[in-house]
């Protein structure tokens, strides 16, 4: 069991490092022979992939899931120096203990990815909006008071829009998930 949350993190890390090693390469196995086919039919992320090469959480989990490694995990040991390393003994860590935390989370992890259900429902245009959306909270309500009232704004707007975050919530899961088995 780790000792600080640190370690935790790190253990998180190197877990989902072996992901790759499980799953093989899933946009070689499931994508790339996509490309001479013209079946009706595809899904929204095949399509994507066929038309923009955009591999989706095939690609993340065949990476070993790098925008949790680079950027999500970056937040988490940002955090846990803020507040002393001290290890949290609840089974999802300190995203379940702290909601401003993985609300923050969740938005930054959408900054950083192609994510193809925000694509589906928006295209490019839509991707573009929710990321420059989540810089713009991150940068600035994120450190606010207000932060709270901020995201159910942007809520009703993403929702006005038709944009829903699926990618990153999943990103979001995965993190949960890990962290709840490194504690075990």
């Amino acid at each position: 069991m780790p000792e600080t949350e640190l370690e935790r993190l790190d253990r998180v890390s190197r877990l989902l490092s072996f992901i790759p090693a499980v799953s093989g390469d899933l946009v070689a196995q499931d994508l790339k022979d996509m490309e001479e086919d013209d079946a009706p039919g595809l899904s929204a992320g095949e399509q994507l992939y066929k038309e923009h090469s955009i591999g989706g959480i095939r690609e993340e989990v065949s990476l070993g899931f790098p925008t949790i490694t680079r950027y999500g995990m970056n937040l988490l040991e940002s955090f846990a120096y803020s507040r002393g390393n001290s290890l949290s003994l609840s089974c999802g860590g300190i995203l379940a203990e702290d909601r401003k935390l993985a609300l923050d989370y969740l938005m930054t992890l959408l900054t950083q990815i192609k994510d193809t259900t925000l694509i589906k429902r928006g295209g490019f245009r839509g991707l573009e909006y929710a990321r420059s959306t989540a810089i713009s909270y991150l940068r600035r309500e994120s450190r606010s008071s207000s932060w709270e009232e901020a995201l159910q704004r942007i809520n009703l707007d993403f929702v006005s829009r038709n944009l829903s975050p699926g990618g990153a919530a999943d990103l979001l899961a995965v993190t949960h998930l890990a962290l709840s088995l490194v504690v075990l």
